[in-house]
């Protein structure tokens, strides 16, 4: 066997120390290789009945135990999805008074410039201060 098929018999191998069994069933091992299937019978002796009826009270209180984590699953869905839209309304509501803040100050820089004759831009001037007002109002009221 040469280098190049050595590395590959090795990265094909499972590491040695990792098990690869499947989950183990919790259950009872004295019944786990008794024959499943009962004829007529066997299903009217008393004592099968009452393994039966045992097992089914088992699995019921089994049920509805698990059914309480299927409805705290749903509770919790709900708020997740309930917080997630709380998330997206407070990020539109961040890139609204970014944007306004942004163009306000923009505007408001320009001002300053002047038109053609040289004297200030009071419409720009305006503009970026109602701009930066809107801003402002935008932030509080998302709160």
């Amino acid at each position: 066997m040469n280098e190049t098929e050595q590395d590959e018999a090795a990265d094909e191998a499972p590491p040695e120390n990792v098990e690869n069994k499947a989950p183990q069933l919790k259950g009872r091992r004295s019944f786990s290789r008794a024959r499943r299937e009962l004829n007529d019978e066997e299903l009217g002796h008393p004592a099968v009945q009452k393994m039966m009826m045992d097992e089914l009270d088992r699995l019921d209180g089994e049920n509805s135990e698990l059914r309480r984590y299927v409805d705290k699953y749903y509770e919790a869905d709900k708020n997740c999805a309930i917080l997630s839209e709380k998330q997206n309304k407070a990020n539109a509501g961040e890139i609204i008074y970014g944007a306004m803040m942004t163009i306000g100050a923009a505007a408001i820089g320009f001002a300053p410039s002047g038109g053609v004759d040289g004297s200030p831009n009071y419409i720009a001037l305006s503009f970026g201060v109602i701009l930066v007002g809107a801003g402002i109002i935008s932030k509080v009221v998302t709160k």
